[in-house]
């Protein structure tokens, strides 16, 4: 299928909503988690550990030893985690700034003969299957359940 780009400028409330989004991404992610999370979970960890010796190996020290793991997990895992989040929005902010910088969106008319609604299936999401022109098919994945919105099916 040959599909024809034209590029146009980005409207007014298009730049608003990307920067409404930088803002968005900037302020999100791995920012909620506090320095003072540490400090708590260690104590947490320690007092679970503590609570599971003394419990001996029944169900209770089995329960408080897997609450010590995880708080101790947390503390071991979640700086990593941490930065794989920032750098993820450090990309994902350069992105929005390319395209506000740039100012302009390559678009593809499609003039649809048919659109074919395949609904989700567990989490797969809704598929658009669209008929564009004779033996020729444009699928769309909706993944974040937003096309429903934005296609006027009935």
């Amino acid at each position: 299928m040959n599909l024809t780009y034209q590029t146009r400028p980005l409207s007014q409330d298009e730049l608003q909503y990307l920067q409404r989004l930088m803002l968005k991404v900037s302020k999100g992610g791995a920012n909620g988690v506090k320095f003072y999370y540490y400090p708590v979970a260690a104590m947490l960890g320690a007092g679970f550990t503590w609570l599971a010796m003394l419990s001996g190996d029944g169900f209770l020290g089995f329960l408080f030893g897997t609450m010590a793991v995880f708080s101790f997990a947390f503390i071991v895992f979640m700086p990593y985690e941490m930065y794989k989040m920032r750098k993820k929005n450090k990309y994902t902010l350069q992105q929005f700034q390319a395209f506000i910088q740039k100012g302009t969106v390559d678009t593809c008319r499609i003039k649809a003969e048919r659109i074919a609604l395949a609904e989700e299936y567990e989490d797969e999401g809704d598929l658009y299957i669209i008929a564009c022109n004779q033996d020729q098919l444009l699928y769309m994945w909706d993944t974040d359940y937003t096309l429903r919105k934005k296609i006027p099916l009935p």
